[in-house]
């Protein structure tokens, strides 16, 4: 908040807002996401570092490419994705409280109606110091790679089958069924 020019008292009452309105984690626990997605949930990459002075890093990441893939249908429904725009992908991190977390936030807008806005958590490093080695060896070496999928692509392809079940993809090699949304993609990253 210092970067936004606010002071500490005026940092205090926001941040006491901020817990008092989200609660202490602006992610959603694994437990409602477990009721809200059931099977649809998309399982992480689990994994523990080692480093030099003995200290146990245990991490988890998700690829965020294939993260959209995954839950297209439970984002959007056919009739969403009328008067689609420009789909919009932001990812960034922070550390805090002991660990770093990633968010991916999708934005889906549109010419005449708010945008549709969707976030998942894509990392978790639980490590007490704000490293950045530890991060990319970690989980933004994965994350990155995985990245490169959405800005080469460049698009946001949702084709759907005759069941009526969504398919996406970033690269419209990968369509064989009837495409209802081919709209232009930008990706914002910040950590």
């Amino acid at each position: 908040m210092n970067e936004a020019g606010v002071n500490w008292m005026n940092a205090r009452v926001i941040s006491r807002h901020l817990k008092q309105f989200f609660g202490r984690s602006l992610v959603v626990s694994e437990k409602k996401r477990r009721e809200y997605f059931g099977s649809n949930d998309f399982p992480s990459e689990v994994s523990r570092e080692t480093l030099s002075d003995k200290t146990v890093i245990t991490y988890w990441w998700k690829s965020p490419d294939l993260l959209l893939i995954n839950q297209i249908n439970v984002m959007v429904n056919p009739d969403d994705l009328v008067g689609i725009r420009q789909v919009d992908v932001s990812i960034g991190g922070d550390h805090g409280a002991g660990r770093f977390q990633m968010l991916l936030k999708v934005f889906l807008r549109f010419m005449d109606k708010n945008p549709i806005v969707h976030r998942y958590e894509t990392a978790n490093v639980l490590h007490s110091k704000d490293d950045i080695e530890v991060l990319q060896s970690t989980v933004l070496e994965n994350i990155i790679k995985e990245l490169w999928k959405i800005h080469d692509g460049g698009r946001f392809f949702v084709n759907m089958d005759n069941d009526k079940k969504l398919h996406l993809s970033f690269s419209p090699s990968l369509l064989n069924t009837h495409i209802i949304c081919n709209v232009s993609t930008q990706l914002f990253y910040s950590w």
